[in-house]
Order: structure tokens, then sequence, then C-alpha cells
């Protein structure tokens, strides 16, 4: 299943900014529609809470 930036900011409690900036830094993938749209495979986000999210956290986050 794919998600919009919004989507993904409320499943990791931050802004929709920080997931660009996410984007930008290379630490989200995402696929980028032809009118400028981020969208984001759920199996992408599980794995960044797993590997990175909770590193920055310290492993608090579900």
């Amino acid at each position: 299943m794919m998600l919009k930036t919004g989507d993904v900011a409320k499943q990791l409690r931050i802004s929709e900014n920080t997931v660009r900036d996410y984007v930008d830094r290379g630490w989200l993938a995402c696929t980028i529609t032809p009118t400028g749209r981020r969208l984001f495979d759920e199996e992408d986000i599980e794995a960044f809470k797993k590997n990175y999210y909770r590193k920055k956290t310290g492993g608090n986050e579900q």
C-alpha cells in the first residue's frame, strides 16, 4: 500500500516538512509522481521505524 506524506507524518509523529527533509537526506525512500507528489511504500516506513527511527528516539516507538 502506498502512503502520502501526511500519512507518514502521522505514523512517525513528525511534521510533513520533517518527512520531506528525511527524503531529501536519503533516510526515507519514496516514489515521486509526475505531479510531484511523494508516495511511500508501507513496508519502507516499517523498515525505517525499525532501523532508524528507534535509534533517534531511544527505542520507545511502537
